[in-house]
């Protein structure tokens, strides 16, 4: 069963009952990858891959060749298909002994960080077994198709200055107590950041995730723990969450970066309609938007940095050479704006030689121009 997922700027394909076919697929010029050392199994599934990424750009599934619907643009097969590979799976998830975690504590909340790293959401669930279900799209990071049903593998985990062993099956992972130690410490603290906002009808809340990330010792994986925040509507959640098709493939709320990025490709599909079309449309859109859950990676700047970038700016936008636009209502100080020249999302430091101060104009031209 194929299955096509679009990642920011790439593409999950892969075949649930056929681990070898198990690809990411890039769009920026980067090299595709795959859940093996080398890329033996490329000449043979190439074809094939790009097919379904095309299937899937046309609104088509890969499988039975259906249209999707429209909330499905992102995201293939379509749900008849679904349905039929779940009972497959289904079928095939009895024959192992380590599928005995009962069907509402099978934690699959996974999400991908970057291209080498991904994370699961943190719960009870974790310290109960000590390790839970992988989601079968994830199979690619463990490289659990070379361990065969039935099978497993040693890994060690490292967190900080320790190591802990794990045991790798090839639909599960399971680690030493003793991590599940350090997740249970994760989990005291996230339960008590449960903080109210100013205003009365929304709540903020974090969800923290174990981020597993790969070393160049395929056996041996860092661990750290990342915060994402989300937004939650006391007054009409409930109808967010019934209405929104915001989802990942796990059918969790997305990032606001992969939402934005989203947006970005409706756009660009709707310049490329006719006029009439899109007038068509506009008549039969709703006049208010519906909202829905997502979150966000926040780095923790420096305050020093900032501090230090803006006085040496001295009110002069660092890029065009031009005064500030405005004066801050808050401090009386010119506006400009700190920009990384490495962005922090790709590993650049929150150093002041890694800063500069722009007005909004380059800030924008620095994000999405030339």
């Amino acid at each position: 069963m194929i299955g096509v997922v679009k990642f920011g700027n790439g593409y999950s394909v892969f075949d649930s009952l056929d681990s070898r076919l198990d690809f990411m697929v890039f769009t920026d010029g980067q090299a595709p990858r795959s859940s093996y050392k080398t890329m033996e199994f490329w000449d043979k599934y190439e074809d094939k891959v790009y097919k379904a990424i095309d299937n899937l750009k046309n609104g088509i599934c890969p499988n039975c060749g259906c249209l999707l619907n429209v909330s499905q643009v992102f995201k293939a097969p379509c749900a008849k298909c679904r349905d039929k590979d779940f009972q497959v799976r289904k079928t095939m998830e009895k024959k192992y002994s380590y599928y005995q975690i009962p069907i509402k504590k099978r934690n699959l909340k996974w999400m991908i960080i970057s291209a080498d790293s991904i994370g699961i959401k943190l719960s009870r669930t974790l310290l109960e077994f000590n390790g839970n279900l992988i989601a079968y799209s994830f199979d690619w990071f463990f490289k659990q198709s070379e361990i065969g049903n039935g099978g497993s593998r040693l890994i060690r985990l490292k967190y900080g200055a320790d190591y802990y062993s794990a045991e790798l099956k090839s639909q599960a992972i399971f680690w030493d107590e003793k991590l599940s130690e350090v997740i249970r410490e994760e989990l005291v603290d996230l339960e008590n950041s449960f903080i109210p906002f100013p205003d009365p009808r929304n709540v903020i809340s974090e969800q923290r995730f174990m981020v597993f990330e790969r070393t160049t010792d395929e056996d041996r994986y860092l661990i750290k723990f990342q915060k994402f925040t989300k937004v939650y509507s006391m007054v009409d959640t409930k109808k967010v969450q019934k209405k929104s098709d915001e989802l990942d493939s796990n059918g969790q709320p997305i990032s606001i970066e992969e939402y934005n990025e989203r947006l970005r490709e409706e756009i660009f599909k709707s310049g490329n309609t006719n006029k009439k079309e899109r007038l068509a449309r506009l008549k039969m859109a709703p006049r208010k938007p519906a909202s829905f859950v997502a979150y966000s990676l926040q780095y923790k700047r420096n305050p020093d940095v900032i501090v230090e970038v803006l006085e040496r700016a001295k009110g002069i936008c660092e890029e065009c050479g031009n005064p500030a636009p405005f004066i801050r209502t808050s401090d009386g100080t010119p506006y400009l704006e700190v920009h990384h020249i490495i962005p922090l999302s790709k590993d650049g430091e929150d150093t002041v030689e890694n800063g500069v101060a722009l007005c909004p104009n380059c800030h924008r031209k620095a994000h999405f121009g030339n």
